[in-house]
């Protein structure tokens, strides 16, 4: 089967060929001289975004994520995670300007399963990719649910991450919020499991969390969207195609 047919038999009304393509797309995809790396992500990724056009076959959603995360890591390992730049860094709002410079890692990186299997997609990106895409999940689970959200999912395991970024952007509140953090466990420790994270989280008084907390949600959003922003700004070869 063609790239071509892979592509086309992603829309087949019968779901056992969309579940074949997707299979087979990443595969096929990579055997180019030149693999289409961006259309086919566009393609693929458009097929699972919430929607009344989303994939409805469990099976082929799958397989097509699967799809996704396989060709983000092969572009990464080619070509990098950096993008084009944006005519004026102005020109987009804060969180998007932040998102288009973290997606192409969100793609490719998994956070499911453990420390080696995460670091062997981050190693392949630049310092500041590594530290917006760890505070994206560290503002974003806080500000969803606190900080038991954040140390009680799979986003725990992004503890180091938060550390360095929010050190290298220079979020010296929120810094001080997760040394603090930091504190409450073992030595200073957050496990990188999970299961041996939330053991020692419920030893954690709610009260403790709830002081920390406060003193998050009292930030604005831009004591930390700004220095993520200036970072793309400073360091441009970091985050944007010459």
């Amino acid at each position: 089967m063609t790239l071509e047919a892979c592509l086309a038999d992603l829309a087949h009304a019968d779901p056992e060929r969309r579940l074949q393509a997707a299979q087979a797309l990443a595969e096929r995809c990579l055997a180019e001289p030149a693999p289409p790396f961006e259309a086919v992500l566009a393609r693929l990724k458009a097929q699972v975004a919430f929607g009344p056009e989303r994939e409805p076959e469990p099976a082929v959603a799958r397989a097509i994520s699967a799809a996704v995360q396989a060709l983000a890591v092969a572009r990464g390992e080619r070509l990098g995670f950096r993008i084009a730049r944006p005519e004026s860094l102005d020109a987009l709002p804060d969180a998007r300007l932040t998102w288009r410079v973290i997606e192409p890692l969100w793609d490719a990186t998994t956070i499911y399963r453990d420390r080696p299997a995460l670091r062997a997609t981050l190693d392949l990106a630049t310092p500041g990719q590594r530290a917006l895409y760890a505070l994206w999940w560290w503002s974003s689970e806080v500000r969803n649910g606190g900080l038991h959200q954040f140390l009680a999912n799979s986003t725990g395991i992004l503890a180091p991450e938060v550390r360095d970024g929010l050190a290298r952007v220079g979020a010296t509140e929120h810094a001080a919020i997760f040394r603090d953090l930091l504190a409450l466990f073992p030595e200073g420790v957050c496990p990188g499991d999970r299961r041996e994270r939330q053991e020692l989280l419920y030893e954690i008084p709610d009260a403790a969390l709830g002081v920390l907390d406060a003193r998050f949600y009292a930030l604005d959003d831009d004591v930390l969207f700004r220095p993520r922003l200036s970072t793309c700004a400073a360091h441009p070869d970091e985050f944007f195609l010459d």
